[in-house]
């Protein structure tokens, strides 16, 4: 039973590691610096990094593929 505890708890750990890491770029990259007039601005604005950043920026821990070059090159490789 305390294997599953472990395991549970490693598991939760590094989904909580990757949401902070994810966080961190957005500050870093999206809101440092910036100011917003609107709420609407800021959604649209925020809508556009994120597809900026999933297809568009490259990312050196994907190869420097963007994510969504790096998914399509290895479901390529899976069919």
């Amino acid at each position: 039973m305390w294997l599953l505890q472990v395991i549970k708890h490693e598991s939760l750990s590094l989904r909580q590691r990757s949401s902070e890491e994810t966080y961190k770029i957005i500050k870093t990259e999206f809101v440092n610096r910036r100011h917003f007039d609107s709420l609407e601005e800021l959604s649209r604005q925020f809508r556009d990094y994120v597809h900026w950043y999933n297809y568009t920026r490259i990312h050196g821990t994907l190869d420097y593929l963007s994510p969504i070059e790096f998914k399509l090159k290895h479901l390529k490789k899976i069919v």
